[in-house]
């Protein structure tokens, strides 16, 4: 399993990443053009995205209490419907074999 993986299966939060971790290499970036610091700099900020938006759709995801309980009850009615359905008839057989 991934590292990834076992973060996920374990919910442990992945820090952020520092905004700023490019002013700790300011001599670098004097050497670079604008446009490639900023392509730098977004591709170091994108796990900070993804995290985001995978924190959102978790979120998104979760079920409410009602969905819950929902889930939960919905197989109970069906064999209490079932179960209903089956004594109906059985006993409409019953009657209509002693009427005979």
């Amino acid at each position: 399993m991934s590292t990834f993986g076992k973060c996920v299966s374990h919910n442990i939060e992945a820090p952020d990443i520092d905004e700023n971790i490019l002013n700790h290499v300011s001599h670098f970036t004097s050497l670079m053009t604008d446009s490639v610091t900023a392509q730098i700099s977004s591709r170091i900020l994108r796990p900070n995205d993804s995290k985001t938006r995978y924190l959102a759709t978790k979120r998104q995801s979760e079920q409410s209490a009602l969905q819950q309980l929902i889930n939960v009850l919905t197989p109970l009615l069906l064999a209490f419907a079932l179960a209903l359905k089956i004594t109906k008839v059985t006993a409409e057989y019953l009657a209509f074999k002693q009427k005979e």
